[in-house]
């Protein structure tokens, strides 16, 4: 059945949650360093968001990388 530290435990799923939100924000600082691509990260990070949201997030770094370049 899983106790607190297994896969689908609540702490475990919320500090997954909580490293992707981290891992995101640290990729967008990086992104908006060059001041000219502030616009471009932000949005690369709202569509990442949104597809947490939807739950299709598979590879975070790929997604943002995938919407920064286009």
């Amino acid at each position: 059945m899983g106790g607190l530290f297994s896969e689908d435990s609540i702490l475990i799923r919320f500090l997954n949650r909580f490293t992707d939100y981290l891992w995101l924000g640290i990729m967008t600082a990086i992104g908006c360093l060059p001041v000219i691509t502030l616009g471009v990260s932000f949005s690369s990070l709202f569509y990442c968001c949104n597809k947490m949201v939807k739950k299709e997030d598979t590879h975070l770094t790929d997604t943002f990388m995938k919407a920064y370049k286009a």
